[in-house]
């Protein structure tokens, strides 16, 4: 319901009360000027009467002219009192009389003349402004109504693009407005305007939710895969494990895990095709069956098996999962490489900085629940010398642009960890490497990265 109208009378009321009061104003200053041309012309028009008149009327003798009169045509005319047949008393009367003939004359005896009472004047003025007085009345109320009825097919459209403001101003701006269809011209644009400002705030509100909804999607997807880091990376001895996980604002399903058992450590990055929470949930279930899979099961192969079987059943359309494992035995420096899907292949660094890169078969897990991931997955076994280093990493290290929009790409990231291994050796000149190279205003995909070094005997 619209907000109670302040101020009292409505924009029609106003309207009409408004139009009404210029309306009579207009037309009583056209009646006092109506009033007062026909008293001249009355009053001009009496005298030349009584002019003609005196052709052929003749009356008594009225008191003499006074020292002031008119003359029209050779009569005087002037105001005198005069006793009419009949009255017991003399009147104003208006006299006309010829002029005298000579100076012998001037008591006008023998002159005809001719008089009407001055009240007689006034009765035709008077009852001439009471007309008058009618009309003006008569037209302001006819004025009054007609003003009173455009101004409400004026202010019907006005009323209903006033309700609409209302309701957008409290929040209500799913219905569409249609008081602006009834009007016309102005009244039509300005019901369109605001037609276009509620979808425009609609747009906006639904705009700031959806931000909403994302930022408490990344920070809820943030929670969880914080909970699925290890805390603490193991350090078997002789080799040196370092490991980052480099956040994107459009969060993913990139993750890393370092796991040591009974005479083995597995290294294991993974990532995910999609964004946000979705791939973020897919990603750690993912993570997490895998972790399972691989502490139950002897041979990494099977592990990947079953956690290819137990995530196919509920991988959503178009979504999979890439994963790369460095199974190390540390007492001998053995390694067995499995990579299912994963698109960054393993690089291999010397002591020297040389590296090359080590690939394997195998689908994603997610594509097909059994037998054609497991014809074309394999494991290859490689052995780490003192000195080498291996690096794991997801395609977000790869991916990552410049401002230009230039990708690093495989050889750069290469030459990345040629760098970093020559100088620190624990990944901290990876991760400032792919910082510099995105800046401040450059983008980058969630990137995991694990490096697995054995220390020089």
């Amino acid at each position: 319901m619209a907000e109670k109208r302040r101020g009292g009378m409505g924009i029609a009321a106003r309207f009409a009360v408004h139009m009404g009061i210029w309306v009579a104003v207009v037309a009583a200053g056209a009646g006092l000027a109506l009033v007062w041309m026909n008293g001249q012309a009355v009053d001009q028009g009496v005298r030349e009467f009584g002019v003609d008149a005196l052709r052929w009327v003749e009356a008594g003798s009225p008191a003499p002219a006074p020292d002031s009169f008119t003359v029209l045509r050779g009569t005087e005319i002037y105001e005198a009192p005069v006793a009419f047949k009949g009255a017991a008393d003399t009147e104003p009367a208006l006299v006309w009389r010829p002029m005298r003939m000579s100076d012998t004359d001037a008591g006008g005896a023998g002159r005809p003349s001719v008089a009407v009472p001055i009240r007689r004047l006034q009765d035709l003025t008077g009852n001439l402004v009471v007309l008058v007085g009618v009309v003006v009345l008569a037209l302001a109320a006819v004025s009054l109504g007609v003003a009173f009825r455009v101004g409400k097919a004026v202010a019907a459209p006005l009323d209903g693009i006033m309700g609409d403001l209302s309701r957008i101003s409290r929040g209500d701006l799913d219905r569409p407005t249609r008081s602006g269809e009834s009007g016309v011209g102005e009244i039509a644009i300005l019901g369109r305007a605001v037609e276009r400002m509620r979808m425009a705030l609609g747009a906006a509100r639904e705009k700031e939710a959806e931000a909403g909804r994302r930022q408490h999607e990344v920070a809820v997807a943030a929670e969880i895969r914080e909970a699925l880091l290890p805390s603490e990376l193991p350090q078997p001895d002789g080799y040196s494990v370092a490991a980052f996980l480099a956040e994107s604002p459009e969060i993913g399903g990139a993750l890393y895990d370092v796991a040591e058992g009974p005479g083995r450590l597995d290294c294991l990055v993974t990532g995910v095709a999609g964004t946000g929470m979705p791939a973020a949930l897919v990603g750690s279930s993912a993570r997490a069956v895998l972790r399972q899979e691989l502490e139950r099961a002897a041979d990494p192969l099977e592990a990947f098996f079953a956690a290819n079987r137990a995530v196919s059943r509920d991988m959503r359309s178009g979504m999979f999962v890439t994963a790369l494992l460095v199974r190390l035995e540390p007492a001998s420096g053995a390694m067995t490489i499995i990579s299912a899907g994963h698109e960054v292949p393993l690089i291999r660094l010397g002591p020297d900085g040389r590296g090359s890169l080590v690939s394997c078969e195998g689908f994603a897990l997610g594509f097909d629940e059994g037998p054609v991931f497991e014809k074309t997955l394999e494991a290859r076994a490689l052995f780490l010398e003192p000195g080498d280093r291996v690096v794991l990493a997801t395609t977000g290290a790869l991916e990552a642009e410049n401002p230009d929009g230039e990708a690093l790409g495989e050889m750069r990231f290469l030459a990345a960890c040629r760098k970093e291994a020559l100088g620190d050796g624990n990944g901290g000149g990876l991760r400032a490497i792919l910082s510099r190279w995105t800046g401040p205003e450059g983008q980058m995909d969630d990137a995991a990265v694990v490096t697995l070094t054995r220390l020089p005997s």
